[in-house]
């Protein structure tokens, strides 16, 4: 998988980036389910194998057995796949969520703080505040 850093354009919004996060979560759930697919068939097929009556000879129990508990072990494996492709989906979705929440926090929010620091000042906004020596937040005790 290549890193997302190198996939958006240098100077792009964190919303474009936020999509192409969203984009490749899903197509990692995609993944798990395709995954839970093959090994579901793998399962069947030893399932299939456990069932076989051509062969009667020692061990052929023992095999049967066996291959029946690999089937089980397949399903419990398939099964916890499509776990993980759920919660990639709902990961997927709460981060929508939350760009959602900081879009409109910064829609609200970056224009507001213009006011205010225009009104107050940058210090009443704690612009500078622990950036250098003297009193206040940012002076060592």
């Amino acid at each position: 998988m290549t890193p997302l850093a190198s996939s958006a354009p240098p100077g792009a919004s964190p919303w474009a980036l936020s999509g192409l996060v969203h984009e490749r979560l899903h197509g990692l759930a995609a993944r798990y389910d395709a995954a839970a697919e093959h090994l579901e068939a793998l399962a069947s097929r030893c399932a299939e194998l456990a069932r076989a009556e051509g062969w009667t000879g020692p061990g052929s129990r023992a095999f049967a057995a066996r291959a029946q508990r690999h089937a089980q072990d397949t399903r419990g494996q398939a099964e916890q796949c499509r776990e993980v492709a759920e919660l990639v989906r709902q990961t997927a979705s709460m981060l929508g969520q939350r760009v959602q929440e900081v879009e409109s926090v910064l829609e609200l929010g970056g224009p507001l703080t213009g006011a205010l620091t225009a009104v107050l000042g940058p210090v009443a906004l704690g612009v500078g505040w622990g950036a250098g020596p003297g009193p206040g937040l940012g002076a060592a005790a």
